[in-house]
């Protein structure tokens, strides 16, 4: 398969470079409704607010536990940084 975002077909010889065959996967800021499901209003009304600050801390979480959860982040060191050790 080609590397391009906006390619939606699987390349066989050049077919991704004609862009004829290419259609956007994003319309209006959103991911399209065939390639990603709109969530109801009951979901959107479940949905949580959260920060960049913590997906970054959650992403690191995951290296190490692929199933940390939001919950997780409010573990007591979670957020402290190792501390600091001189070098010599």
């Amino acid at each position: 398969m080609c590397g391009c975002v906006m390619c939606i077909y699987v390349c066989v010889c050049d077919g991704c470079r004609d862009p004829s065959h290419w259609n956007p996967l994003i319309s209006d800021r959103c991911f399209l409704s065939w390639l990603v499901k709109v969530p109801t209003e009951k979901e959107q009304m479940r949905a949580r607010q959260i920060t960049a600050s913590q997906i970054n801390k959650l992403e690191e979480l995951w290296k190490d536990n692929p199933e940390a959860s939001l919950e997780d982040l409010e573990k007591p060191g979670v957020d402290e940084e190792p501390q600091s050790v001189l070098l010599k």
